[in-house]
């Protein structure tokens, strides 16, 4: 028996595929609903009758008012502390004996939580007459390369950390690659003084 005689534009022809957007029908590109706290939440008849199939167990059901109670009385979790400190002897007392020595020194430095990512401190310099500049030399690449962070002559200073340097929770912060160093510079008529803890720089 002979088959029906294939046409060349038979049945793709008719079998075009067509795309239509949402929009181009009148219908809306996205659905949103808003909940509120007092609304009943529509658990579908699916879910519910699965839950039913697994009913609790009697001592299950008297501990859950024990677990509700701790639950609410629960402590607020507090601010995870930052996880740079510093690994020098913060400046003390005496430290503002320094600019007369060395015509520029840090005052205070503060790390702040991870949050934040932020370094922020404070010194002073020794006034010299004509044009004179005062900035935080820093870096995280172990001097590979660095930021200047300009400041005044009583400056206060806030360094911005990338993403990457804090340690993520549960790694050691000891660990090399989560360091901050920097260190202090001061121009003037006079010439370039440094405060850099000594030779050591100071190190988050």
């Amino acid at each position: 028996a002979e088959g029906a005689p294939h046409s060349p534009g038979g049945c793709c022809a008719k079998c075009k595929k067509r795309v239509q957007f949402a929009d181009a029908l009148g219908l809306n590109l996205a659905s949103v609903k808003h909940f509120s706290e007092a609304e009943e939440p529509q658990v579908p008849p699916a879910v519910l009758s699965r839950l039913r199939s697994f009913p609790m167990r009697t001592q299950d059901l008297e501990q859950l008012p024990g677990l509700l109670a701790a639950a609410a009385s629960a402590a607020p979790l507090s601010a995870p502390p930052p996880r740079l400190r510093p690994l020098f002897e913060l400046p003390g007392p005496s430290a503002a004996a320094e600019p007369c020595r060395q015509r520029v020194c840090l005052e205070r430095v503060q790390c702040s939580a991870p949050s934040g990512a932020e370094v922020t401190g404070s010194g002073r310099v020794l006034g010299c007459p004509g044009p004179r500049a005062v900035a935080v030399r820093y870096t995280f690449t172990e001097w590979r390369s660095f930021l200047d962070e300009p400041g005044a002559e009583r400056f206060h200073f806030s360094l911005c950390l990338p993403p990457g340097l804090q340690p993520q929770e549960g790694e050691d912060a000891d660990e090399p690659g989560a360091a901050v160093h920097f260190a202090i510079c001061y121009r003037c008529a006079q010439g370039e003084y440094w405060d850099n803890n000594a030779g050591a720089n100071y190190t988050l």
